[in-house]
Formats: C-alpha cells, structure tokens, sequence
C-alpha cells in the first residue's frame, strides 16, 4: 500500500526534480493534500494516507492513490504557475505554456473525479435522488378554462 512518501517520490520523478530544487517537499504534501480534499469532497467520505497529517494507515484503494496523484501533479503545477506569474519575467512563451500545461492537468483531474462519481453512481443501489411528492390539485372546473382572445 502506498503512503506519503511513495507519492511524494512519484512527484518529483513526474516533474524531474530529483534535488527538490523545484517543488519542496511541504509544497508536494499540500498538493497531496489538496488532491486528497478534492476527492474526499467527491466522494463524501473521509480517506486518509498514511504518513499525511497524522494518518497511521491509507484508506485509499489503486485507482484512488492514481486519481490523488494526478491531481497532486495538477495542484503542484498551479503552485508554480502562481510563483512564476507573481514575479517578473521576459519569456512570456513559457509562462503561456506552463499555464495551459497546468490547465491541461487540472481537466485531466477534474475528468477523472467526474468518472469515480459516474461509476459511483453506476454502483449504487440506493436512489440517487429524492423522491418528489406530486400534489396534483383536481379542483378547478373545465368551465373555468377559457380560450385565448375569448371573453368569459
């Protein structure tokens, strides 16, 4: 089962950043974090990784820690599209690119949540909605119905 570290050096193998010279290990756990409240949020239920913020054990399966990681990749690049835009810099090309780069992440996360709650959904045996009372009123006469452009 894999913890914290494990996505941690995940991460910084996807972002080639073997030093941390990039991304510091507090800024891959708060995108780990923020990835985990993303899916948690989703899910309606709490899920944990054993080594972040205090958690002994992980409560997420395979496919879970896949959707975490990547949205980890995403939230880590919004990080540095945020420090890079937040300071002065002369190659806008790049700037353009690592931002369109992170919004390519973020909808690959954001796809990948919307299919957990579809399959979810496909999964369920309990209504996925509230039943809604039908109050048909039968009191109206049909002698109270005009036509339009007819005068009662």
């Amino acid at each position: 089962m894999s913890d914290l570290t494990d996505l941690r050096t995940r991460l910084v193998n996807q972002f080639l950043d073997p030093n941390n010279l990039v991304l510091n290990a507090d800024q891959l756990d708060e995108a780990i974090r923020s990835a985990l409240e993303a899916l948690c949020h989703q899910l309606g239920e709490h899920l944990t990784l054993a080594g972040l913020d205090l958690a002994i054990e992980t409560t997420l399966d395979e496919f879970e820690l896949a959707i975490v990681l990547s949205g980890a990749a995403a939230f880590a690049s919004e990080f540095l599209v945020r420090h890079r835009l937040s300071h002065f810099s002369t190659n806008l090309s790049a700037d353009a690119a690592l931002l369109q780069w992170s919004g390519n992440l973020r909808r690959q996360f954001e796809c990948q949540l919307e299919s957990l709650r579809l399959d979810e959904l496909q999964q369920t045996e309990e209504l996925t909605y509230a039943p809604w009372e039908w109050d048909e009123q039968s009191d109206w006469e049909a002698d109270d119905w005009t036509s339009p452009g007819s005068s009662a």
